[in-house]
């Protein structure tokens, strides 16, 4: 397995493994355009881990500067999928290291995420590799 950033190329394959985890449709032109922005973006990590040339597991990260924090920021984490026959062999647990690694390295005082409700596996899979659950989240749609 190679943990590595996302490249262009990459996209259409990131796409569909998208679709295991949220029913949006994603348009590739847009995604292309979102993630040019995002790469330029020294702020921003776009993971993804693969086997054989395939996809098989993404996360994002994002650093905010945060003032509440003593001025350290807060890694925001987004868009963690593992595709389902992949799943429980390290792949998100290696992810999440190099996360770690750059939050780190961005001196971050925490990470937050949030995950809806119904995802049981997942809140334990996020209680193994450190995240306690001790906040609410909320999100409103637009």
């Amino acid at each position: 397995m190679i943990i590595e950033k996302l490249n262009n190329q990459d996209i259409p394959q990131l796409l569909e493994l998208y679709k295991e985890l949220t029913p949006f449709e994603n348009s590739l032109d847009k995604a292309s355009e979102v993630y040019k922005k995002m790469d330029e973006n020294p702020s921003y990590l776009l993971l993804i881990a693969k086997e054989n040339n395939e996809i098989i597991g993404s996360v994002c990260g994002f650093i905010m500067d945060s003032l509440a924090r003593s001025g350290n920021p807060i890694l925001f984490i987004d868009s963690i999928v593992v595709k389902k026959n992949s799943q429980r062999m390290g792949i998100g647990s290696n992810l999440f290291l190099k996360l770690d690694e750059f939050a780190k390295k961005n001196h971050a005082a925490c990470a937050i995420l949030v995950s809806a409700a119904f995802r049981m596996a997942a809140h334990e899979f996020y209680k193994s590799v450190g995240f306690i659950n001790d906040v609410r989240g909320f999100r409103k749609e637009y």
